[in-house]
């Protein structure tokens, strides 16, 4: 697999980062690639199944970051929906949902903290970056498995 461009030594040395938890998990994805936000209501029009929500009459798929078994409570507290740019080789820029129970803050974060992950099942965490004393995990959009 190709180096992320998150990683590359060429970056900025700081870029900013919107971080949000998923399940039991914290994640730092670049802000520069976040859309739009969407707070999850039963009243707001927005439509949500397990695989795509509805948006303004545009279906967006969901990729689900968080680990989270089916049993467990914080699936069904689900309450934000973060639109993110998925570029794929060849075509262009296409928006993709996250789900998040919380979305914190968009933070400058110096490259020199984000700490490379060895080649893992998931491919889109490519790195760790330790705040406030908790590690979130660094998203690389780009990476992501779209359904």
């Amino acid at each position: 697999m190709c180096p992320s461009p998150i990683l590359d030594e060429r970056r900025p040395a700081t870029q900013t980062y919107l971080i949000f938890r998923s399940g039991k998990e914290e994640f730092a994805v670049p802000s520069q690639r976040v859309l739009e936000i969407h707070s999850i209501r039963d009243d707001d029009g927005t439509q949500l199944s397990a695989q795509h929500i509805v948006v303004r009459g545009q279906s967006i798929p969901i990729v689900s970051c968080g680990s989270s078994s089916s049993t467990d409570s914080r699936t069904q507290r689900r309450r934000y929906v973060i639109l993110i740019a998925v570029r794929s080789a060849g075509a262009l820029p296409r928006p993709v949902a996250l789900l998040a129970d919380r979305v914190s803050k968009v933070v400058p974060i110096p490259s020199n903290k984000i700490t490379a992950l060895p080649e893992n099942q998931i491919p889109w965490r490519i790195a760790r970056v330790r705040l406030n004393g908790r590690f979130k995990h660094v998203i690389d959009p780009d990476r992501l498995v779209v359904p």
